[in-house]
């Protein structure tokens, strides 16, 4: 039987693969729409999970079926795909969404 600690690891490994593979069938099924999608991460574990160096940065992704819109977001320095650079950007929320707003403007 697994430790208190695995047991929260697996169940939270469990429901992030949910919530992915939720998120991206639901892509998968839309493949031939205009899309665009704004997938949030959600705050860190708790420090069972993740251990003591969390912090309260949440990954961000843009999945978009207009390649112009993706190519707008590479610029802000961000990193191609699902899983962030080690040192791709960090930026507080009201930053991006003002960013974010802006896409559906290019001056």
């Amino acid at each position: 039987m697994l430790g208190h600690s695995a047991a929260l690891a697996a169940a939270y490994r469990t429901s992030i693969a949910y919530s992915l593979t939720s998120l991206l069938d639901f892509v998968a099924g839309h493949a031939r729409d205009p899309l665009v999608v704004v997938m949030l991460g959600d705050h860190q574990p708790a420090a069972t999970v993740s251990g003591s160096s969390g912090n309260r940065d949440v990954p961000v992704s843009i999945i978009a079926s207009d390649p112009a819109l993706v190519h707008r977001v590479l610029a802000w320095g961000w990193t191609p795909g699902l899983l962030p650079a080690h040192d791709a950007p960090v930026a507080p929320m009201a930053s991006f969404r003002d960013r974010f707003l802006a896409l559906g403007n290019p001056r």
